[in-house]
């Protein structure tokens, strides 16, 4: 996983779980409707969403989102995330839950 920037750690600001991701669009909404598209897969798989800094630059959300200069705010996804979601849940369903609980007796 990537290191976190440093205004993602601190109290205050935006978090990815606020953001929303659209599968059909590949692309994420920002809590003020605007869209952050596609740009770039690094090589951590990681994609790369980012949003447009002119049309940032006069949101009234902008302090609590990014400290970018250039105010484009950068989101990152994992390429298989969808499937990391889907385990994830699949994890805490109740019958699950008691397998993961008796694991740490037999491993």
């Amino acid at each position: 996983m990537p290191a976190l920037h440093q205004a993602a750690r601190e109290k205050g600001y935006l978090r990815k779980s606020e953001f929303h991701y659209d599968s059909e669009k590949n692309a994420y909404l920002c809590p003020n409707r605007q869209e952050l598209r596609y740009s770039t897969t690094n090589k951590q798989d990681y994609r790369e969403y980012k949003s447009n800094g002119t049309k940032c630059a006069g949101c009234p959300l902008l302090a609590q989102c990014t400290q970018s200069q250039n105010h484009v705010k950068v989101i990152t996804r994992h390429v298989w995330q969808d499937y990391l979601d889907q385990a994830e849940s699949i994890r805490l369903t109740p019958e699950n839950k008691k397998i993961y609980a008796r694991r740490k007796e037999t491993v």
